[in-house]
């Protein structure tokens, strides 16, 4: 096995380089962290379709995206036969959403407590 031959292979760790924009390849170190966000959803829904699992859970993963990015990532999560639960400050995923589930502290008991609003007219049949 060639790993087992040169260990000396992951002592430098790996090199990424990606193609923002379909633009010049450039390394990982010379992309805006929006970019480096999008970069690392694309790897992390590449190698999760290989590997399906019936529910992911991701949490802001919309914060350093812009509006048009954050609206496409949520379509193409919407399409996908897995559940997704994002946690979200955004209204891009809002207006994809089949609920949103709310928590709050109740003001008498002091426990946490949820509501949740369904969308019916987000669910395809």
């Amino acid at each position: 096995m060639l790993f087992a031959e040169h260990p000396e292979l992951f002592f430098e760790g790996i090199t990424l380089e990606v193609r923002p924009d379909r633009s010049q390849w450039m390394s990982w170190r010379a992309i805006s962290g929006g970019q480096k966000a999008v970069v690392a959803i694309a790897l992390s829904l590449a190698l999760l379709h290989g590997n399906l699992s019936p529910c992911y859970i991701f949490d802001e993963v919309d914060a350093s995206l812009d509006v048009i990015v954050t609206k496409r990532l949520a379509q193409y999560l919407v399409q996908q036969r897995s559940q997704f639960i994002v946690a979200s400050l955004r209204e891009e995923f809002y207006c994809q959403s089949r609920c949103i589930v709310g928590t709050f502290q109740s003001p008498v008991s002091k426990a946490s407590k949820a509501l949740t609003l369904f969308f019916p007219s987000n669910f395809s049949e």
